[in-house]
């Protein structure tokens, strides 16, 4: 998934079928990533996927961790609890 960032930051309109808020956009499509890109947009391409469902185990979310948001410790993240890892997504920085 990548944030398209207008040269506008006000714009809310659609570009290339891609709907802006606040001069905003995301997309995992290529083509349009490739289009905004070629017509000065910025494009940040760092944004985390999805994570686990919250019920899902702890295991499931320490995985996740490990392999989405470096320079976490693969040990402490493993010996989090399920929701001292949900906390811990809330409070990395903004994805969208």
């Amino acid at each position: 998934m990548a944030k398209i960032i207008c040269p506008d930051p006000h714009y809310q309109g659609t570009v290339c079928g891609l709907t802006f808020r606040n001069g905003v956009a995301t997309t995992d499509n290529v083509d349009k990533i490739a289009f905004c890109r070629a017509a000065g947009y910025e494009i940040v391409d760092d944004l985390l996927p999805e994570p686990p469902p919250g019920n899902a185990s702890q295991e499931v979310w320490a995985a996740w961790f490990i392999a989405n948001v470096p320079g976490l410790d693969p040990e402490q993240v493993r010996a989090a609890t399920r929701d001292e890892l949900r906390a811990l997504y809330a409070a990395v920085p903004e994805q969208q």
